[in-house]
């Protein structure tokens, strides 16, 4: 039982970022990687990327964890950023009616 998620990295360094910030490794959209008994687990940050592109990028992840030596199957999951939303309440202040 033993991790081997550095494995991984290289083999993701040569995705290139959907929204055009070098490869998925220079974006900072990997979260999280980890290799273990032959299941690789990899986190990505999906923030900005339509649901097209990220369909992408999970074939692109997929393909090039079949290529890493160890890899017997892949698992995906992307996360995103929630967008806050800000209320703003405008009021006229000029009091009662008249």
């Amino acid at each position: 039982m033993t991790d081997d998620s550095d494995r991984i990295a290289p083999a993701l360094a040569g995705i290139a970022d959907p929204s055009g910030r070098g490869s998925l490794v220079e974006s900072g959209r990997i979260a999280m990687t980890r290799l273990k008994e032959g299941k690789a687990t990899i986190v990505l940050d999906a923030t900005g990327l339509s649901a097209d592109q990220r369909a992408q990028l999970e074939r692109q992840v997929r393909a090039a964890m079949i290529a890493v030596e160890g890899v017997e199957d892949t698992r995906v999951a992307m996360t995103a950023e929630r967008l806050e939303r800000m209320i703003v309440a405008i009021g006229s202040g000029k009091g009662g009616v008249g």
